[in-house]
């Protein structure tokens, strides 16, 4: 699908993003159509609404509840996640360890 219907039919996240992967298809890469944008009516009325439903969208969502300038964000890691890390490390550890014993054996027989 080319960035024209990926926008009129509700694909308007390109519209947010840097990724070059959105915006470089079949038609060619956005940055390099300018022109071809500005001519387009069409694309305009709906490249408008899409970007109008994200941030309607984005400004409903708890991101936005309670959000004011003296905001502080602090990172917080939850107790299951760094359970998650040690067993990951437990079994890397592990892996490690099985690799060695393999390895150390291969060489005895």
């Amino acid at each position: 699908m080319n960035w024209i219907d990926t926008v009129a039919n509700g694909g308007g996240i390109m519209l947010a993003s840097s990724n070059a992967n959105f915006a470089n298809t079949s038609f060619g890469i956005m940055e390099n159509s300018k022109s071809a944008i500005a001519s387009d009516t069409y694309y305009q009325q709906e490249m408008q609404k899409g970007i109008k439903a994200w941030l309607w969208a984005l400004a409903h969502t708890n991101v936005t509840n309670g959000l004011t300038s003296t905001t502080e964000m602090r990172a917080v890691t939850p107790w299951w996640q760094t359970t998650l890390n040690c067993v990951a490390g437990g079994f890397g550890i592990l892996t490690a360890l099985f690799a060695f014993l393999s390895i150390r054996n291969k060489k005895k027989a």
